[in-house]
């Protein structure tokens, strides 16, 4: 899955041409489900944006991924450059050259992390 998400991120870079965070993120009570974190200078707090862009994803998403690895997938969350989450993600450190940061058992932004993958902290 992860090289799937590399294309498609690949295509979100594409469209949009910048990415903040994408990653995704195993969190809190949902254990066994992926969680699919994106941030981007071009998310922001108006709704019907958000919706479009939610759209876009889940399409994207669907068009890459098989039913069973969708079936992982538990929420799309689409945050601001701002959001204090983001900030920590990044903090954790940048990427170079398409590597992907994996973490596992921990606690970012109150949030107790079970398994990570980040792809894009810039």
């Amino acid at each position: 899955m992860v090289e799937k998400l590399k294309k498609l991120i690949s295509r979100i870079k594409e469209d949009k041409k910048s990415i903040t965070v994408f990653a995704i993120v195993k969190m809190d009570g949902v254990i066994d489900k992926w969680s699919v974190i994106l941030s981007a200078n071009w998310i922001t707090d108006d709704l019907e944006s958000r919706k479009e862009i939610f759209d876009y994803i889940r399409k994207l998403l669907i068009e890459n991924l098989t039913e069973e690895e969708r079936d992982s997938i538990a929420r799309i969350n689409l945050l601001t450059e701002n959001s204090h989450l983001i900030i920590k993600m990044r903090e954790l450190g940048s990427t170079q050259n398409g590597e992907v940061k994996m973490f596992k058992n921990i606690k970012l932004n109150g949030n107790e992390i079970h398994e990570a993958y980040i792809f894009e902290p810039n």
